[in-house]
Order: C-alpha cells, then sequence, then structure tokens
C-alpha cells in the first residue's frame, strides 16, 4: 500500500501533504509592504472582537513603528516637528499617526503605486471590530494562547526576545506567555496579525 500511494497524483496522502506546523509561506507582495506579506496561518475558528480605543492606538503606532518604509516618515516628523521632543509617550504617538495619515494621503495623490496604497491602508489605522483566534503557526512553530494552552498534555504558549541594552550593555531575554492571537484589519482589506503576551526579563525569572 505504501509503494502504490506514493504513484498516485492530486490525492493528498501522508507523503505529499504539507507538513503540520506548515505556516502557508510567504504571500504575495507584488512590492508592498512586508509586514502585510508575513507568513502564517491560525489555528482553530477565529472569533469576533472589539479592541478600546487606547489599545486599538497602541496597537497602531506599534505596527508603524515597526514597519521598514515607515522609518523614513518617522525621521522627517521628528525632524520638521522640533517641539515633539517636549511631547510625552502617548501624545507625540497621536500627533504622529494624524501627520502620517495626511502625508500619506498627499503623496498618494502623485504615486498610486502598491506599496503606496498599503502605506495608505496603515496610515488609515486598523478597524474597531476585529478577530482573534486560540493559536497561530508561523515560520515552522505552533503557538497556543495561554488558555487554550490549560487543557493540553504540551505546552506552547511560550515565548522569548532580544530585547534591548541594558545600562551594562548587555542583550536583556524577555520571556513570555502568550495570552491573546488578534487580527488587526486596515482599510482594503489589508491584515497584521499581533501577538498580545505578558512579559518578564531574564532577571524576574531568576528571581
Amino acid at each position: 500500500m505504501t509503494l502504490c500511494s506514493r504513484y498516485l497524483h492530486k490525492i493528498d496522502i501522508k507523503f505529499n501533504q504539507p507538513k503540520r506546523n506548515f505556516d502557508g509561506g510567504l504571500k504575495k507582495c507584488s512590492g508592498g509592504l512586508s509586514i502585510i506579506c508575513q507568513p502564517g496561518k491560525t489555528l482553530e475558528a477565529k472569533t469576533p472582537c472589539e479592541l478600546e480605543a487606547d489599545r486599538l492606538e497602541q496597537a497602531h503606532i506599534y505596527i508603524l513603528k515597526n514597519c521598514d518604509k515607515v522609518f523614513p516618515f518617522l525621521e522627517e516628523f521628528a525632524q520638521t516637528h522640533e517641539n515633539a521632543r517636549h511631547l510625552s509617550d502617548v501624545e507625540w504617538n497621536r500627533q504622529f499617526i494624524e501627520w502620517f495619515k495626511d502625508r500619506v494621503a498627499q503623496l498618494h495623490k502623485g504615486d498610486d503605486s502598491h506599496m503606496m496604497e498599503e502605506l495608505l491602508s496603515l496610515s488609515c489605522g486598523p478597524t474597531q471590530y476585529l478577530r482573534r483566534s486560540n493559536g497561530y503557526v508561523v515560520n515552522g512553530y505552533r503557538f497556543h494562547v495561554e488558555d487554550y494552552d490549560k487543557k493540553l498534555r504540551t505546552q506552547n504558549c511560550g515565548v522569548v526576545v532580544l530585547g534591548e541594552n541594558d545600562k551594562d550593555s548587555e542583550n536583556l531575554d524577555y520571556y513570555g506567555v502568550l495570552t491573546d492571537v488578534i487580527e488587526l484589519q486596515f482599510f482594503m482589506d489589508r491584515r497584521v496579525v499581533l501577538f498580545r503576551c505578558n512579559w518578564f526579563d531574564v532577571y524576574d525569572k531568576i528571581k
């Protein structure tokens, strides 16, 4: 039966089916933003939910500050708004979001490229309604949120990232527990997936 199954085409068998943690590969960017073309797929059904306005704003500015194509706009805003350095982080973020939206809308009038359309989509911000899932598969790894993980024998809710240097110029590894996987929806059907985690640094872990 194993020998015969190797000659079966267009039929899903254990020899040709995707691996369990296959994330679908990179999405087609066509000159767009890499942050929207990241690989990955959600696990289980997506549940509609809402996010408070302040948390939605935090998610929006986090996405903008982690998008390579937005870096020049961040520098331009800092140079043209000298008074912004005296603002609090919350007020600085809000003013940048408003300025970035107007700036991209102005540039979009003379540039209708695919990348500019996606920048326009990001600048408008995510909708209030998003979707939540119990897990996510990306880069060959499977993650579950903490509440869902409690029902399983094996745990996949742990995450770790390399943090910024501390005062002694040493890298800090930040460990965390995945508490939520949310999919933000933007204008023109663009989507970005974010992990929400509870973090603690390596020193907290030792203590």
